[in-house]
């Protein structure tokens, strides 16, 4: 009996038996139609890039790097191009090769444009450093002439020559060469006593005697850009009407123009020996001499006050002669 009943189930037809055998043939047929498709599809499906691209993260690591040192810019657009080149082939890191050239260049032209920026910046200190330390000697230039002036009662010649009188004849411009300038007389009130009592003031500047004396360097009369050259750029008008005389002693009561209207002392062009007569003969009606360095807009002047002023080169020529004269009666204005 067991045997028939197998055999009446295996051969029933039945709504239950053939629904059971439907869902098996649907699980037969799925993984041969999901194998077929997934032939199929492959063959159309294009290759998806596998691997990473090193040469391009490390263009965009170097491009970052080159907003702060400028200069890793290069090896930044060496990584990038060749990481270019290698994604043409693996198909992987193109868009960074590309953000880290790009990021190159960005990087070398912002770190550029701070370098520019901050040595235009350091330039314009180092000249406003030098223009006020050249103040500074200036200002102490003139206190050495007003405490000269208090214990003398006059201002200082324009060169030394003890031995003469104010009734003497002029001496000649070649003879003054020889002496010894103003700036020998002002040793004493610069803390340099002891330089001046070894110059021999009858001498002439360049004497075997003198002339060693003069590679000494005198801070108040180095100039700012060459400071351990003995040479100097400060200078006096002399004679014509200017504050210094080669012939008569001159007091600050004489300067009827005015200390403040008045210059006592003034940045030439040109250097000459500290210790030597070299100085600007006014004429009044002629050229006024260059003056101030030459790659400068600007000079400096000392007025008989004691002021420093920075004086542009283009100052009209007559109100520059007015500033010169010591008892000329012109009136000054703005300038």
């Amino acid at each position: 009996m067991p045997r028939e009943r197998d055999e009446i189930d295996d051969d029933d037809d039945s709504p239950r038996r053939r629904s059971r055998r439907d869902e098996d043939d649907e699980d037969d047929d799925r993984p041969r139609r999901s194998a077929r498709r997934g032939s199929a599809d492959d063959e159309d499906a294009p290759v998806r890039a596998t691997g990473s691209n090193g040469l391009a993260t490390t263009s965009l690591v170097f491009g970052i790097l080159s907003f702060c040192t400028g200069i890793t810019f290069i090896p930044g657009l060496i990584c990038g191009f060749m990481g270019l080149s290698k994604a043409r082939t693996s198909g992987v890191g193109k868009g960074m090769a590309i953000a880290g050239i790009l990021t190159s260049l960005v990087g070398f032209v912002v770190s550029g444009a701070v370098a520019a920026g901050g040595y235009f910046l350091y330039v314009q200190k180092q000249k406003l450093d030098e223009r006020m330390v050249a103040q500074n000697n200036f200002k102490q230039l003139g206190i050495a002439t007003h405490n000269n002036s208090d214990a003398t009662g006059f201002l200082p010649k324009p060169y030394l020559d003890e031995s003469r009188r104010d009734s003497d004849p002029p001496l000649a411009e070649s003879a003054m060469k020889t002496k010894l300038s103003w700036r020998v007389t002002l040793l004493p009130y610069l803390e340099q006593a002891s330089l001046h009592t070894r110059f021999q003031r009858s001498e002439a500047w360049d004497s075997p005697a003198n002339k060693p004396l003069s590679q000494t360097v005198v801070r108040q009369y180095a100039d700012t850009d060459t400071p351990l050259d003995p040479a100097t750029r400060v200078r006096c008008f002399y004679d014509n009407g200017a504050i210094f005389d080669s012939r008569f002693k001159i007091t600050l009561n004489g300067v009827t123009d005015g200390t403040a209207n008045t210059i006592l002392y003034v940045e030439g062009s040109d250097k000459a020996p500290w210790s030597q007569f070299n100085e600007l003969k006014f004429d009044p009606k002629g050229a006024l001499p260059a003056l101030g360095y030459p790659n400068r807009d600007t000079f400096t002047v000392l007025t008989a006050d004691g002021s420093t002023r920075q004086l542009r080169k283009s100052i009209n020529p007559a109100t520059l002669k007015a500033l010169i004269t010591r008892a000329g009666g012109e009136v000054v204005g703005d300038y």
